[in-house]
């Protein structure tokens, strides 16, 4: 196995060298659209799941190499009113994330596939920080 994965970095190393050298820009509009989601609670408080589409152009140097634009989405949340703690900590961090759909999905299906993996992310923190610890 150690073989195996002395072999894979190699070949990552030498595909990287074969590319060359790159320079990243971003190319985002200015005025992007901020997709925004909004759940009100029953207690008092509100959540507010933003979704922000950011571009960034990869431009190799060698000729043979073409150019890619990158797509990301970030997304982060708010709340107002008297929140759990546990959802206040789970909203505390944003996200990136690349596009999970298929590349000729539009832009709004993947900033929904986006917030549908932040709320993933949001549950699977708030179900640990319910979960009491095991004594074994």
């Amino acid at each position: 196995m150690y073989y195996l994965r002395l072999i894979e970095l190699l070949l990552a190393r030498l595909l990287e060298r074969v590319r060359g050298a790159r320079t990243v820009t971003e190319i985002t509009e200015i005025r992007s659209r901020l997709e925004s989601l909004v759940a009100y609670a029953s207690t008092d408080y509100t959540l507010t799941i933003h979704c922000k589409e950011r571009k960034f152009q990869c431009e190799y140097l060698r000729w043979y190499i073409p150019n890619k634009i990158v797509t990301t989405y970030e997304v982060f949340a708010t709340t107002a009113g008297r929140a759990p703690t546990s959802l206040i900590e789970a909203c505390a961090d944003g996200r990136t994330f690349p596009k999970l759909l298929h590349g000729w999905s539009s832009p709004r299906n993947q900033k929904e596939a986006a917030i549908e993996a932040f709320i993933d992310l949001i549950q699977v923190h708030i179900a640990s920080f319910n979960d009491p610890p095991r004594v074994i």
